[in-house]
């Protein structure tokens, strides 16, 4: 943008034309404009990238470990002990191990991520809120095909007899799940 900048000035000190000049003014003007929109989304960037990292390194140091073995436990549960969280200290990166071995976050399915991103909410929001703030879900289990949704309800069960949870949901057949499961009460509206 700077390099278009001035090179509209160049342009500009050579034409006499004042119908062109105001249309290279203008140009400039707008490509000023974008520039300081530029910088501005750049710092914020910037910014935010060196706060997210620090969130992070505090994390990983006090409270990633409560967790992730957390997190591991739901997402047993999700997927009857097919996946497990990496639990590796070494390893600050979110993998899953199962019987076919070790998978990073491009190696999983759009069901499995579901999966993953669920159980790392319900372990933050039991480690964080250490089982005394309410939870309150809206439709997470959309993703989830028919398994994945009992696996997801099996967790969700477990972790209301520790913490409040208040699920929302559009889909018939929770309800129904949750009954099937015990240990929550359906209210249908």
């Amino acid at each position: 943008l700077s390099k278009e900048i001035g090179s509209l000035r160049q342009q500009m000190e050579h034409v006499l034309d004042t119908k062109e000049l105001d249309r290279m003014i203008d140009e400039s003007v707008i490509l000023n404009s974008e520039l300081d929109r530029a910088v501005k989304e750049g710092a914020k960037a910037i910014l935010s990238s060196a706060i997210m990292q620090g969130a992070c390194e505090e994390m990983y140091s006090s409270v990633q470990p409560g967790v992730i073995s957390t997190a591991d436990r739901y997402l047993s549960l999700m997927t009857g002990g097919k996946y497990r969280m990496d639990l590796d200290p070494r390893n600050t990166g979110l993998s899953i191990i199962s019987d076919e071995g070790q998978k990073g976050p491009k190696q999983w399915s759009t069901g499995l991520r579901a999966q993953v991103l669920l159980s790392i909410k319900l372990a933050i929001a039991k480690e964080m809120g250490n089982g005394e703030v309410p939870m309150i879900l809206d439709d997470v289990l959309l993703p989830f095909d028919s398994d994945r949704k009992k696996g997801a309800c099996i967790a969700l069960s477990q972790l209301a007899k520790e913490m409040q949870i208040i699920m929302f949901t559009c889909d018939d057949r929770i309800p129904s799940i949750l009954q099937d499961i015990g240990g929550a009460e359906v209210s249908l509206l």
